[in-house]
């Protein structure tokens, strides 16, 4: 790592910390245009983890969607604040999208009050198989257990009943 990118992500981390985005502006003009598809995932991502809406609104802002974020970069243990997630609704992110993970909500099936939550914004209990596109091709989506599956692994009746139900 440079020194120019321990001062870019020095940047991204105080933003995310204090909700203050002017360092964004530093680390963003910083980062040479090749390299804003990472910058904006991985500061996605991190804010995420960080449940700091205005690093999001930020990255929004400067034309990052978040329609098809991956489900592994939107689900953290412990998971994101409803209030980030709710946040990432209402700016299009699209819950059941999975790309080649499973939905986000496979990944909460240890949290019964994140799948009651996900069930009551739209999450579907049956995993999508449409394709969807990498780098500009179509691939098919991977094989999904069902979630019940995933819930049994946890043992978590109560979370098998939020679903059962």
């Amino acid at each position: 790592m440079t020194d120019a990118d321990i001062r870019i992500w020095s940047y991204v981390a105080h933003a995310i910390e204090t909700s203050d985005t002017t360092p964004l502006n530093k680390a963003f003009s910083m980062t040479p245009a090749a390299d804003l598809k990472e910058f904006y995932h991985k500061t996605c991502s991190d804010a995420i983890r960080g449940n700091s809406i205005a690093t999001l609104q930020f990255l929004i802002d400067h034309g990052m969607s978040v329609k098809h974020l991956t489900p592994h970069s939107v689900a953290c243990h412990p998971p994101p604040s409803k209030e980030t997630l709710e946040f990432l609704l209402v700016q299009g992110w699209d819950i059941n999208w999975r790309g080649c993970d499973p939905p986000f909500m496979w990944y909460m099936a240890s949290y019964t009050d994140m799948i009651t939550w996900c069930l009551e914004h739209g999450a579907s209990v049956l995993p999508s198989d449409r394709p969807w596109e990498r780098h500009g091709v179509t691939m098919a989506a991977r094989h999904c257990d069902p979630i019940l599956y995933r819930v049994f692994k946890f043992r978590k009746l109560s979370s098998i009943q939020v679903i059962a139900l």
